[in-house]
């Protein structure tokens, strides 16, 4: 600084210049905060075939350049490969989960009457041991603060158990959309791919 001090005009345009750039920041701010999100997710699918492309960039250059052939046939052959594996994984994932989560549901009272409840039982029995010493008044605070629990884990476990049907219910309703962007990022990642 050199001490001089600014005259109103320099000081109104360095207070224009100061206020575009807060009234700029504040509208980069928003659009990250309220019109990002929409963007991306609707740009996404072409967003992770572009990384993905990016990923095997270097693998189709050296497979092209050791055994020749077009970029578009090096493509396609490794991206369907790609997808066959991945597809497969997720899809014994998939069928994995399913099925035990429909075992636990199909299961539950026999569950829940052979082994959590003698489990509780003697849990209840441990603490009533280890609570006996302690004053009438103590014990029966116990006793009906771990009917409480009791009495809520037999409410909520099948309420929650409900909650998980569903949620899948809701997941399966979702399942169209997410076919359309999977289609949508097949396809953009071979494009990308055969023209990277």
């Amino acid at each position: 600084m050199n001490g001089k001090e600014l005259t109103w005009r320099e000081r109104g345009r360095l207070w224009l210049r100061l206020g575009i750039r807060l009234a700029g920041t504040i509208l980069v701010a928003l659009f990250l905060v309220y019109g990002a999100p929409p963007l991306l997710g609707l740009l996404m699918p072409f967003v992770l075939a572009l990384v993905l492309t990016w990923v095997l960039n270097p693998v189709i250059l050296r497979v092209q350049r050791r055994f020749g052939g077009s970029r578009k046939a090096l493509s396609l052959v490794l991206l369907i490969l790609i997808f066959t594996v991945a597809g497969g994984v997720l899809a014994a994932l998939v069928y994995s989960v399913v099925s035990e989560v429909a075992s636990l549901v199909m299961n539950w009272p026999s569950i829940w009457a052979g082994s959590l409840q003698p489990a509780i039982a003697g849990l209840e029995e441990f603490l009533f041991g280890l609570f006996s010493g302690l004053p009438a008044q103590v014990n029966e605070a116990v006793t009906g603060a771990l009917d409480k629990v009791v009495d809520w884990l037999n409410q909520m476990i099948p309420d929650m158990l409900s909650h998980v049907g569903s949620a899948a219910g809701s997941f399966a309703f979702s399942i169209p959309s997410f076919a359309v962007g999977l289609v949508i990022f097949v396809m953009a990642a071979y494009f990308i791919a055969s023209d990277y």
